[in-house]
């Protein structure tokens, strides 16, 4: 299954109320009614899924020059990178 193409973007709607869209496709939306942090909070979260698709093709380009990293810090970047795609495409 693919993921919604196009650039991802956001769009407060109402006071408390976040969107993430692509064209006229609502992605996702992110309702926060409290405290100023917390709508600070579910911004912050509304940005991370928005450069989701973003974060998901750099990790796909940076895979092949992990080869040039010492043997333990590319175990370890590797499993991120590799949970991370993983965690992206669960529904493929």
């Amino acid at each position: 299954m693919e993921y919604t193409k196009g650039e991802w973007k956001l769009t407060q709607v109402a006071s408390g109320t976040i969107t993430v869209h692509a064209d006229n496709f609502t992605i996702a939306r992110l309702e926060c009614y409290g405290p100023a942090q917390r709508l600070q909070e579910t911004m912050a979260n509304a940005h991370l899924i928005s450069a989701a698709p973003d974060m998901c093709e750099a990790l796909k380009e940076m895979t092949p020059y992990l080869s040039y990293l010492d043997q333990n810090n590319l175990l370890r970047i590797t499993s991120m990178i590799r949970k991370a795609l993983t965690k992206a495409e669960i529904n493929r």
